[in-house]
């Protein structure tokens, strides 16, 4: 994983106990409450978080997923959720098709003048089909070059590239939509939950055991 990465940072303490004061003696209800109250904010933030670089940068969540993490210390009233901002390589963000100009991966990602090749060996124990380009330099994009740039005869006289696909601005821009309103939308649940825990949960039918 990436070791570059954005946080949003939720430290709730103080907001916590201004609404645990108001059932101190029901300590283990106002408990119960916040510890809910704070998971489910983190894991909102990281589904919203999650959705929107999808939608900003085309690549699919299945991708985006083994570069975030959420960490939630119940004790310490304290959550995080963290993205990596490495670039991706290419041929993880979606399929990869071979066109006459390059290759196409995903939703809208086109390099021009790549080829996909079988460079070494994923996760899975087989050869990887990754996306790469030679490089050349002084020379522009014409139809010769792209020949050239593909051509595996070449192989040894131009160092190959592999092709990413940035996600730093991208996910930039979320995290900072939504650092102002991470507090807020604590206090909003934690009052959901806080009125479940008084209201509800206590007059809910307990299931019997077989």
């Amino acid at each position: 994983m990436s070791q570059q990465g954005l946080s949003l940072n939720l430290d709730v303490s103080d907001i916590t106990s201004v609404y645990v004061d108001w059932i101190d003696n029901r300590a283990e209800v106002a408990r119960k409450a916040v510890r809910r109250a704070l998971r489910k904010t983190a894991q909102w933030y990281f589904r919203q978080i999650m959705r929107e670089i999808q939608q900003a940068t085309g690549i699919n969540q299945k991708a985006l997923k083994p570069r975030a993490r959420i960490t939630v210390l119940e004790k310490s009233l304290y959550a995080n959720v963290w993205f990596g901002l490495d670039p991706m390589e290419a041929h993880r963000v979606g399929r990869a098709r071979q066109t006459r100009a390059g290759v196409s991966v995903g939703l809208g990602h086109r390099f021009e003048s790549a080829f996909l090749a079988a460079a070494d060996f994923g996760n899975s124990g087989r050869a990887e089909q990754k996306v790469w380009r030679r490089k050349v330099r002084g020379k522009g994009s014409t139809a010769a070059t792209r020949r050239m740039l593909r051509n595996e005869e070449l192989a040894g006289r131009f160092p190959l590239e592999l092709m990413k696909v940035p996600v730093y601005e991208a996910a930039a821009a979320v995290f900072a939509r939504h650092r102002a309103g991470a507090r807020q939308r604590y206090q909003q649940i934690l009052r959901q939950e806080l009125n479940y825990a008084l209201n509800v949960e206590p007059f809910r039918p307990r299931r019997r055991r077989a």
